[in-house]
């Protein structure tokens, strides 16, 4: 009776030391608060990590003109965030210089794959135009603000490019498709391929700042998911940062 009582005081004090050993590995309640890393080189925000037991690597690149090229403009986690040490923390960088892509000529093409196009070169469908054509869809030019798009010519990648369609010999109709629940990008890149734009964004109180719109979604949109549009025309929605989904009257 006397060993079995001794094998399980033994058998408990060992694992209190295993626990023991264990909580000294991992430093078990011990936090590191992150530095904020923004505004530094890469260099010098690596050095900054090293001193606290932190890691840090580039992930990403911006360009911001009002920004120093070459310094951190974002980092994840953020600063002041508690993780435990050797943590990675992904940095983003502004660009020294804007990446520019060359605009391929896509004239007569299609307007899906135009969009596909607009897509892979990292470029912005912006809205959609009609103007005469024989052709109903086909595209026939491009513009970037108020000015046209010229095949070969250099844009920066990120800009925002209007597609203008033909509009053949009959204004043409569209389906409204659902919009609801999608964020602002997703929405838009759901009207468009279906013929549409955005149109006038309604904010409520949640959202404050561009953080909160980015991450908002839809909870209405007028007109309504299924009722019939004109090709080109423009769809108003309502955003809010806790999905309240509205049924049209």
């Amino acid at each position: 009776m006397l060993n079995a009582a001794a094998a399980v005081v033994a058998f408990l004090l060992i694992c209190l030391l295993v626990l023991h050993c264990l909580d000294g590995y991992t430093r078990h309640g011990h936090f590191i608060l992150v530095p904020n890393l923004r505004g530094m080189t890469p260099t010098d925000a690596a050095a900054v990590a090293a001193d606290k037991e932190l890691q840090v690597v580039v992930i990403d690149s911006v360009y911001n003109r009002n920004i120093a090229g070459g310094v951190i403009v974002e980092q994840f986690p953020l600063p002041d965030s508690k993780v435990k040490n050797n943590r990675v923390i992904q940095l983003t960088i502004n660009a020294r210089s804007q990446e520019t892509v060359r605009f391929p000529d896509l004239r007569q093409s299609s307007y899906r794959q135009a969009l596909q196009r607009l897509k892979n070169l990292r470029l912005r469908p912006g809205r959609i135009e009609y103007a005469p054509s024989p052709y109903a869809n086909l595209v026939i030019g491009f513009r970037r603000g108020e000015e046209i798009v010229e095949a070969g010519e250099l844009v920066p990648v990120g800009e925002s490019i209007d597609i203008l369609l033909g509009e053949g010999e009959t204004p043409g109709e569209t389906v409204v498709p659902r919009a609801i629940g999608k964020t602002l990008e997703e929405a838009g890149e759901t009207l468009l391929h279906a013929y549409l734009n955005r149109g006038e964004i309604i904010e409520d109180k949640t959202i404050k700042n561009s953080a909160d719109r980015a991450i908002a979604r839809v909870y209405r949109q007028i007109p309504a998911e299924g009722q019939t549009a004109r090709a080109g025309a423009t769809v108003t929605l309502y955003l809010s940062k806790y999905l309240k989904i509205e049924t049209p009257e």
